[in-house]
């Protein structure tokens, strides 16, 4: 409940911050703060449930990157692991099943915190960045061509840099693999034992699934619009948006498992680029929690577009 209100008031501060200053910058950002908000704490199960699949799946894979442990896994990686022919929906199911049992309702929110901290200010910077530019060179958004995956790539790989170290710990919190005391302390942990590289552990990883996901995505959604022109308003954009986010996560999959993996890891042996040719020789482990992730990045990518278009409508119009 602490962290609702301090985004409600941080919300309520930069609305009244916009009465006096009704520039459009603010209000992208705006809009980009509330629909990041919104999303992260509807979907932040998908999250958890993909992470600990991802990392079952790892424990069971014969690789030569293992994952070490500062603290003690949750039941349900145990539990999963101990099934590596287990259909997908079995261990989904599972997960699902041991999560409640140790946590309760609770524990499908693990992480929400480091990921509300990198969720909300990344998608405001982000998706506010991306429609300065598009309007500064006049740049329509249903135009499939280069230069809406190079605004797309080149605004994710900063938001993605600045942020990384609340992504790390968000990774971590969701194993239930570190006994963690909170954002500030998870940090100031990693940052002692880990030096400076630990707070930025798997960026490369990251950026590889990061920036061409939104390259992509930004060219597909202007693919899908342009052909599905007949469909007009929200519609039109959370549809275009669905399919555009299924064929991204599916093509930056790879990437997502070897993040997962380099940053839930504490040695600093593990090269991350050995890491992802680990996870393609492995069918199971590079497809590991690609349902949850699809269903997430999907939804989440559409409803940030859809609902940052009509917020910034509605706010333009009161303008």
């Amino acid at each position: 409940f602490f962290q609702f209100f301090f985004f409600l008031l941080l919300l309520i501060e930069i609305v009244l911050v916009m009465k006096k200053k009704r520039e459009a910058f603010q209000y992208r950002l705006f809009s980009g703060a509330t629909t990041g908000t919104i999303t992260t704490l509807c979907l932040q199960p998908l999250d958890v449930i993909k992470t600990q699949l991802q990392l079952a799946t790892a424990h069971g894979a014969a690789t030569t990157a293992p994952i070490h442990s500062n603290s003690i896994e949750t039941n349900a990686i145990n539990t999963v692991r101990g099934q590596p022919h287990a259909t997908g929906y079995f261990r989904i199911a599972t997960v699902l099943k041991n999560v409640y049992n140790v946590n309760g309702v609770r524990g499908f929110w693990m992480g929400l915190t480091p990921s509300m901290m990198r969720t909300v200010p990344g998608i405001a910077l982000y998706l506010s960045s991306v429609e300065s530019v598009r309007n500064r060179f006049h740049i329509s958004s249903s135009k499939m061509d280069i230069a809406n995956i190079g605004i797309g790539a080149s605004c994710r790989a900063g938001v993605s840099l600045a942020l990384l170290p609340f992504t790390v710990v968000k990774t971590r919190v969701e194993s239930a693999r570190f006994g963690y005391d909170g954002v500030f302390h998870a940090l100031s942990t990693m940052y002692r034992n880990e030096g400076i590289k630990g707070l930025f552990r798997g960026g490369s990883m990251t950026l590889l699934r990061d920036v061409p996901f939104s390259g992509m995505y930004l060219f597909w959604f202007g693919l899908f619009k342009e052909k599905l022109h007949a469909t007009n308003g929200s519609s039109l954009a959370f549809t275009s948006g669905v399919l555009a986010g299924c064929v991204s996560s599916l093509l930056t999959q790879p990437f997502d498992v070897a993040k997962t993996v380099v940053q839930t890891s504490t040695s600093s042996h593990v090269s991350a680029l050995t890491t992802l040719k680990e996870v393609l020789k492995s069918p199971s482990l590079v497809m590991s929690g690609f349902m949850p992730r699809l269903v997430r990045r999907s939804v989440v990518a559409s409803l940030n577009w859809t609902l940052f278009e009509r917020l910034q409508t509605w706010m333009e119009e009161r303008q």
